[in-house]
């Protein structure tokens, strides 16, 4: 077995004291403000998942090196631990035995390796029965791809492109109209489902827009950036969590109002994940 950290500041503490994800939220809207709503609801997802919803025999997926070129496949052993001791980056832990290490990312198949993103985050793959090619990658190396097309491929590709464009330094964010946005989820106007299920993969994507998607007319062109994660200590942020620059003019994507019940409706990952 080896450890898997989640390799992020700790404004938390053990992750088992937090008896709901809305308490998890709350906690992290203290740290980051509520000007950083939408990266302390990304936060609050992750790092529900990471503890309270990944089990044992659930497959993880990481990167090997810092390009993402090299993966490894494995099984979780032990379930969430909170070492205090440890440096911020270290207390977060899952015991992983790994099945297959050094697999050449181009051996995935690409609707599946634009699922991956950048592999910067706690994230679930479920289309085009990503847990079973997952497995098979890790017993064989090789991915068998998709048994049937999934209405969603387009999407996932278009949000794992948005992910890794977001991810590079510098950012080279994905821009399109609102129109051609909307679409990708099948819709053709703002109503509030269409709405709420852009807002929703958005957020799980780590990625918002700036403008807003919700403001102005359908030809208004958007920028697919990334919402900006929690850091180990002293890289980049002071003791209240803030980061700089923080990025003005982005879409809100956590509302204000039932937000126990928003953030209770949020699907959380099972297998697998990567981090």
């Amino acid at each position: 077995m080896a450890p898997l950290y989640l390799d992020r500041a700790d404004p938390t503490g053990d992750l088992w004291k937090y008896a709901t994800k809305a308490d998890l939220y709350q906690q992290l809207l203290s740290y980051y403000g509520q000007k950083r709503s939408n990266t302390a609801m990304n936060s609050a997802i992750q790092f529900w998942s990471f503890a309270h919803e990944i089990g044992v025999g659930d497959l993880v997926v990481i990167p090997e090196d810092s390009d993402g070129d090299l993966l490894a496949v494995g099984r979780v052993q032990e379930r969430y631990q909170y070492h205090p001791g440890n440096p911020p980056s270290l207390r977060h832990r899952l015991s992983i035995a790994w099945d297959r290490i050094g697999i050449d990312r181009s051996a995935v198949r690409p609707d599946l390796r634009a699922g991956l993103g950048s592999l910067v985050s706690v994230r679930e793959l479920v289309d085009n029965n990503a847990a079973d090619r997952i497995a098979h990658l890790a017993k064989h190396g090789t991915d068998p791809g998709p048994e049937e097309p999934s209405t969603r491929a387009e999407l996932a590709r278009t949000l794992g492109e948005a992910m890794a464009a977001a991810a590079l330094d510098p950012p080279k964010p994905l821009e399109m109209p609102v129109r051609e946005l909307l679409a990708h989820w099948g819709y053709q106007q703002r109503s509030d489902t269409a709405i709420t299920d852009v807002k929703r993969d958005l957020l799980q994507s780590g990625l918002t827009t700036v403008p807003p998607f919700t403001e102005g007319n359908l030809e208004r062109v958007v920028k697919l950036v990334g919402i900006p994660v929690s850091k180990p200590a002293g890289e980049g942020e002071d003791e209240s969590g803030d980061e700089s620059p923080i990025t003005d003019g982005t879409e809100n994507l956590v509302e204000t109002d039932s937000i126990a019940l928003r953030i209770g409706n949020f699907p959380f990952p099972t297998k697998p994940i990567t981090t």
